[in-house]
């Protein structure tokens, strides 16, 4: 509220109680069934291949510094791809849709997530360390490099970065651009960490200026009311009913 990046995002798109439901029965809900479709899934296969998974493939003998960043490439290399998907497909996106709703991109944004997109997203990023044997301590920083760096993309905090950096991490002023309107920037920078994935499959849009001159979707079609939105956005709606995704 101090250095803002735009005056009119202090401002909430829904009332607070609606962004504490979405964060509560949506976000933390569904990230908890992700992490235990995970840990299911990976007990699992550790009980019909016995002792097959004994010696894993994680490498547990380097710098836990090092095995955070393999585990963040890995999941962003699944995740990217679970992202751009949910703005292609119409039945992820009218769940996918909740995040993107609204002309204001503030704090509760980063919380806002319908429960069946964020158990999915969850779920595909931390598939690929659990299935080489990463240990608990890694999944834990997995999951303070994905919140830490989801709060700082959606906060309304003036910040700006050199262009190299952009390229390399998902920093606000490209995450901004994902959260576009319109233009080639609504339908890139799919990454939530690493951008070298939308670099690699062309999906890469260089922030300009201070920022997308207008965020949200065009004709927004989520439904207005909580139990509604709870429920999936209005039927139909889907990525081509938006200027870009």
């Amino acid at each position: 509220r101090v250095r803002p990046e735009r005056a009119e995002y202090r401002r909430l798109d829904l009332p607070l109680g609606h962004e504490l439901g979405h964060f509560l029965l949506g976000n933390q809900a569904g990230a908890l069934a992700g992490y235990g479709a995970v840990v299911g899934l990976t007990s699992a296969g550790a009980s019909l291949l016995g002792s097959r998974l004994h010696a894993p493939l994680w490498p547990s003998h380097v710098p836990l510094a090092l095995q955070v960043v393999l585990a963040v490439l890995l999941g962003e290399a699944v995740g990217y791809w679970q992202h751009r998907l949910a703005h292609r497909s119409r039945w992820l996106w009218r769940f996918h849709a909740i995040h993107h709703s609204g002309e204001r991109l503030n704090l509760p944004r980063a919380g806002r997530f319908h429960f069946v997109d964020i158990a999915t997203a969850v779920f595909m990023t931390y598939l690929p360390p659990a299935l080489l044997g990463a240990p608990p301590v890694v999944f834990t920083w997995l999951a303070v490099v994905n919140g830490t760096l989801g709060v700082i993309q959606h906060a309304n905090v003036r910040v700006r970065t050199p262009r190299w950096l952009d390229r390399v991490i998902c920093t606000p002023a490209v995450h901004r651009f994902h959260h576009s309107r319109e233009g080639r920037g609504a339908d890139g920078n799919f990454a939530t960490t690493f951008m070298i994935f939308d670099g690699l499959f062309g999906s890469y849009v260089p922030p300009e200026g201070p920022g997308p001159i207008a965020v949200g979707i065009e004709n927004d079609p989520v439904a207005c009311g909580f139990w509604r939105q709870l429920a999936g956005v209005a039927p139909g709606a889907g990525p081509a009913s938006r200027s870009g995704s």
